[in-house]
């Protein structure tokens, strides 16, 4: 899609040729709609869209944004890592403490629920939740193979892979 706006903006300050067919004048054109919902539907502007039937005035369509060119919202990243622990399968030990993987997401949405008025980045959750008991101890957790690694460690090899899923090409 990048490359046909580029050749119809080039296209425009260049003027095109009238007896190539392959660049046809953007006023023989109508623009397509595509149905969108309300979550994706860019905000309008009705004093803008006012004189939507001038040709000049008729904006490029534009191909909606795929997933990886969203930026993922921390509070997105952290439902992602709850998630990711619930379904681990692993055991999270801190002290004398083991919690299954639902036990330490439920422990871990708890921890959040109780201070909602606070705006935690991924890595805060990281340090501060998913990596330190209530009670400071480092959480460690152990594979079914019985290797132990840091919960840190591997929240923040969780949240990397996510970024890695979602970042631009």
């Amino acid at each position: 899609m990048r490359t046909i706006v580029l050749l119809c903006v080039a296209a425009l300050l260049t003027g095109c040729p009238e007896e190539d067919p392959k660049m046809q004048p953007v006023e023989d054109h109508p623009p397509t709609e595509t149905p969108r919902d309300a979550s994706t539907a860019p905000a309008t502007n009705d004093a803008a869209n006012a004189d939507a039937t001038d040709p000049a005035r008729t904006p490029i369509p534009i191909d909606p944004v795929t997933a990886d060119q969203i930026e993922i919202r921390e509070d997105q990243k952290i439902a992602y890592l709850l998630d990711q622990i619930e379904r681990s399968g692993l055991t999270f030990i801190a002290g004398d403490l083991e919690y299954d993987a639902a036990g330490m997401a439920q422990l871990a949405r708890k921890r959040l629920s109780q201070q909602e008025e606070r705006a935690w980045a991924a890595r805060e959750f990281v340090d501060e939740i998913g990596g330190r008991s209530p009670d400071g101890h480092d959480f460690q957790v152990r594979f079914p193979d019985g290797r132990t690694l840091s919960a840190r460690d591997w929240l923040n090899g969780q949240l990397q892979d996510l970024m890695m899923q979602h970042r631009p090409q």
